[in-house]
């Protein structure tokens, strides 16, 4: 079987699986009745993945990167804008996308929470939004932050409104989005003046 091939066919049975999961949630997602949707003996499956863990751990970094890929997207289209808009642009579109992919996005945690994982679709995702955070401290617009803390506690005020049962409006996440950007950008204030 041909790379090309192999590939196809593991695209096809993570689609399969996307469905399956979507439909029947983690608990009752089983290979076997993987296989069953895909009219193919569970054994087959196992030849492109080793565990239940290791394909629902490749579906979810395979819709994580659909973000990355957005993240990215954006921080282009704005590489020479003002860095604080881009700042609020990615933190708000981090939440958009766990809110319209909440299956998904639960799936990354529960898998990233797991001893089987591989975080680096999410990983990607802290990085573009440190890269940001990075060019706000560079362009004087945060003063005094440390990039690593800054990226965590803005990443954990996102990730906590994309968490909530039920999700948060759109104009309650608007809100807390800019309250954690304004937070960032008052403390840069108090500092330059010594209070």
């Amino acid at each position: 079987m041909s790379d090309q091939s192999r590939e196809d066919n593991r695209q096809r049975i993570l689609a399969a699986a996307q469905d399956l999961f979507l439909r029947d949630g983690y608990d009752n997602f089983s290979i076997r009745k993987l296989a069953g949707r895909m009219d193919c003996a569970a054994g087959t499956l196992y030849l492109y993945f080793a565990s239940k863990q290791e394909l629902l751990l490749a579906l979810a970094n395979q819709n994580f990167k659909r973000l990355v890929r957005s993240l990215q997207d954006l921080s282009e289209r704005h590489r020479n804008g003002d860095p604080v808009s881009l700042l609020k642009k990615v933190l708000y579109t981090y939440v958009q996308f766990a809110r319209h992919n909440c299956a998904n996005y639960q799936l990354a945690f529960r898998l990233h929470n797991s001893e089987h994982k591989d975080d680096s679709s999410l990983e990607s995702a802290i990085t573009i939004l440190r890269s940001v955070v990075v060019r706000c401290i560079a362009e004087g617009r945060f003063r005094g932050h440390d990039p690593d803390v800054t990226t965590l506690a803005l990443w954990a005020a996102v990730h906590g409104c994309a968490s909530l049962p039920g999700g948060a409006p759109d104009p309650v996440v608007e809100q807390v989005v800019s309250n954690v950007v304004t937070g960032h950008i008052t403390y840069t204030k108090a500092k330059a003046y010594g209070t």
